[in-house]
């Protein structure tokens, strides 16, 4: 962990972190009005969030709940945490809202492309079940949207009101106030004229395939990668439903784009 300190004013700090997790790079910027050592331990509570929920949804790591869960789910009940239970059932609220094109069985072995509606939920015990061995759940595309509203909570909770949290540039939330100005100014990742945009108590979710370090986007329906080389940008209030839009909207026809965000508190603030 790298961190870094300025002076404000009499009370309160700039506090700027940056670590690597989620396969990509964390930075943090905090206003905070806290000794040295608190904000080492707040920046540390944060990165153990964060490890916390790539030990339950990373399907990467072997020892990860999601990893368990995709070996062990077919047809047999699984009991699981409360929180991969909310996020699984969380996505597949998202799948229906996307009419199909947010998947996180996309991954799925063999090319299977049913997963979502083969996958059963018992709320009482808690449990998931796979009705066919080729599904695979794969939570890439919507962790760091639930791992933001995990953060802010935190922060929210310790009366830090004023942050800036920047997962690799794809994810960004922003609460409060810079220390000099309103909201919080951030460039919109992959547009071509490095624009900038002005945050207050919102989240900036990027998905696209510009990047050739960054996973291809693959089309649910088809199960090929999406080849549109354009980037699209959402604006939201809740990271994880922006998480879920950004990868929605980009793989979407006009017409899914209306449907989709009809009724979403949510605006498409670049589209290349």
């Amino acid at each position: 962990m790298h961190l870094k300190e300025l002076q404000i004013d009499d009370e309160r700090k700039l506090v700027y972190a940056w670590f690597p997790a989620m396969f990509t790079r964390v930075d943090l910027a905090l206003i905070i009005d806290k000794s040295s050592e608190e904000s080492t331990e707040l920046i540390r509570d944060i990165q153990k969030i964060i490890d916390k929920t790539e030990r339950t949804g990373n399907r990467f790591d072997e020892e990860s709940e999601i990893a368990f869960l995709n070996n062990a789910a077919f047809n047999q009940p699984v009991e699981v945490s409360e929180k991969l239970f909310k996020i699984i059932e969380s996505c597949q609220d998202y799948h229906k809202l996307t009419f199909g094109l947010f998947d996180i069985t996309i991954n799925s072995v063999n090319g299977y492309k049913h997963g979502m509606s083969n996958i059963i939920l018992d709320k009482v015990k808690q449990s998931v079940q796979f009705l066919h061995a080729d599904i695979l759940i794969d939570l890439s595309g919507f962790l760091k949207g639930f791992v933001l509203l995990e953060i802010r909570s935190y922060l929210l909770k310790k009366g830090i009101e004023n942050a800036l949290i920047n997962l690799g540039n794809s994810s960004i939330l922003a609460m409060g106030n810079h220390p000099y100005g309103n909201g919080w100014k951030v460039s919109i990742a992959e547009s071509t004229d490095n624009q900038e945009i002005v945050l207050l108590n919102q989240c900036l979710t990027s998905s696209g395939n510009k990047r050739i370090t960054d996973w291809p986007v693959i089309h649910p329906k088809t199960g090929t990668m999406h080849e549109s080389s354009e980037n699209i940008s959402v604006i939201t209030n809740d990271p994880a439903l922006g998480e879920v839009l950004s990868t929605a909207l980009f793989l979407a026809n006009d017409e899914e784009k209306i449907q989709i965000l009809s009724g979403q508190d949510a605006q498409i603030i670049n589209h290349i």
